[in-house]
């Protein structure tokens, strides 16, 4: 084996577009990721256009990325500032500081050290 192949694969974020949707919206439905979010009704394509369609069209403050491993995508990031979410101030008063969520909605990908290495 050589050292070239311990390597992990490279893990990048590339800007969301509207043809990430399909992924977005499996990967919302996966049991995993959606223990984190609060819909209390079905995880529906309309829904993620109404959610994500304004970011991702610069309509909203809000920037998102899809992760890539080795360039197939895996999962979702977003941050924003916090001082365009007055609401989350309680989390972290600095009104400077940027906030990120992601999810790594393969499966066969989470709790191999891909979000790691995508925030590094």
């Amino acid at each position: 084996m050589t050292a070239s192949s311990l390597e992990p694969p490279p893990v990048a974020l590339r800007p969301m577009t509207h043809a990430d949707f399909g992924d977005l919206l499996r990967w919302r439905r996966e049991p995993h990721v959606a223990c984190w979010f609060a819909e209390t009704g079905p995880v529906t394509p309309d829904l993620i256009e109404q959610r994500y369609g304004p970011r991702i069209r610069g309509d909203e403050p809000t920037r998102m990325f899809v992760v890539t491993v080795d360039e197939r995508p895996v999962g979702f990031l977003q941050d924003y500032r916090i001082k365009d979410h007055p609401g989350f101030a309680v989390l972290a008063p600095e009104p400077d500081a940027i906030g990120v969520d992601y999810s790594i909605g393969e499966p066969t990908w989470i709790r191999r050290g891909v979000g790691l290495r995508m925030l590094r």
